[in-house]
């Protein structure tokens, strides 16, 4: 629910990008299709992640409470926070200590990858 109240409001807050937001809204097949159709695809350690790998876009992945040097794809543009990663090896993590960490990687940082 969390993700879904974000992509509400980020189209609210880039009025000047073409945005199209679909979150929650397409199956595996259909994300891989629209993902295969961008240009570029920005988006958090997911599933959805490992999916825009498999396509030639370009794959801007970021990384908080999770090691990029261990989950990211090969072909992904990663930006991380700057906090030690929270996760654990049983797949917890603190989700207050996770927020924090994304919160750090600046809208500027993504932006630059982007162009």
């Amino acid at each position: 629910m969390r993700t879904l109240n974000c992509a509400t409001r980020l189209p609210a807050k880039l009025q000047a990008r073409k945005l199209l937001n679909l979150a929650g809204k397409c199956n595996i097949q259909q994300s891989a299709a629209l993902i295969d159709k961008c240009r570029a695809f920005v988006c958090h350690d997911s599933g959805t992640m490992h999916i825009a790998s498999a396509t030639k876009t370009k794959l801007i992945a970021l990384f908080g409470p999770t090691e990029a040097e261990r989950f990211a794809p090969g072909n992904a543009v990663v930006i991380k926070s700057k906090t030690e990663p929270s996760y654990d090896a049983f797949g917890s993590y603190d989700k207050e200590k996770a927020a924090a960490a994304m919160k750090e990687i600046s809208v500027e940082e993504v932006l630059k990858e982007l162009s």
